[in-house]
């Protein structure tokens, strides 16, 4: 009902799923964001994977450019310094042309001279050309370097996501022991880790009777304002009234719909 009310008018199809919510039994309420919270678990982790992937992909790229550089930096400085020696070579042999021995001698230190500056003028042109290389490099190495920042980012922007929906996840649990009895037969046989395989911690907590209440409004003030700083657009005001609830289950669930989890 709620999914043909959706083609006609999207309000009534929340208004329709906000009443059935709230109708529905606490624990119907909990596996309904259960379900939908190991949803969003299993697809940042998924895209959080593949940004791992391109980043280890992306760092060795970068590091065989660096390393390409770095030779050709040494294989530069070589060049220079064999040109250095070759110009000193053909200016000594200059000098003595005239000086010492016949015209034959000075015909042939001439041809050794003409030899040398020919190949100081080779290397040199070879060394401009690893110049332009080393140079084309570098500006590799900064767009490198950006984008390997950029996955840096959006892989921590993951993890800030993770780490509140399952802060979340607890305090939701936190909250149903505390209005259920939580230690009646079947009160927890539908909140296996098994059913939500990629929210599991918590629940697995939570099966244990391990799920204690004292630093989680700590851990879930810091994590709210990670995600505040990562997130300012999609992030939700605190409330305005003390005492309120931490979570209000009946409430129209929050919808990431974030740039960085597109493929």
């Amino acid at each position: 009902r709620e999914k043909m009310a959706g083609w006609v008018s999207r309000q009534r199809m929340w208004r329709m799923y906000t009443e059935r919510v709230r109708e529905a039994p606490v624990i119907e309420r909990l596996l309904d964001l259960l379900t939908k919270s190991d949803a969003l678990a299993r697809l940042i982790a998924g895209q959080r994977a593949a940004l791992t992937e391109r980043h280890r992909a992306a760092e060795l790229n970068l590091v065989d450019i660096v390393e390409q550089r770095r030779r050709l930096v040494v294989s530069i400085d070589i060049a220079r310094l064999k040109m250095k020696e070759l110009n000193a070579k053909a200016l000594t042999t200059q000098g003595r042309i005239g000086v010492y021995g016949n015209r034959a001698h000075w015909e042939q230190m001439e041809a050794e001279r003409r030899a040398l500056k020919a190949e100081a003028e080779r290397i040199s042109a070879g060394e401009h050309e690893m110049r332009d290389d080393s140079q084309r490099r570098e500006r590799f190495i900064g767009l490198f370097q950006a984008f390997v920042d950029s996955l840096n980012g959006r892989i921590a922007a993951c993890n800030v996501l993770l780490r509140k929906l399952l802060i979340d996840v607890e305090e939701r649990l936190i909250i149903y022991q505390a209005q259920v009895d939580t230690d009646r037969p079947g009160m927890k046989v539908r909140i296996k880790p098994e059913l939500f395989p990629d929210i599991a911690a918590p629940i697995k907590l939570f099966e244990k009777g391990m799920l204690v209440a004292q630093d989680l409004e700590r851990r879930k003030s810091r994590a709210d304002l990670e995600f505040a700083r990562r997130f300012p657009t999609y992030a939700e005001p605190p409330p305005e009234t003390s005492g309120a609830p931490l979570i209000d289950t009946a409430r129209r669930s929050f919808r990431f719909n974030l740039p960085f989890l597109r493929s």
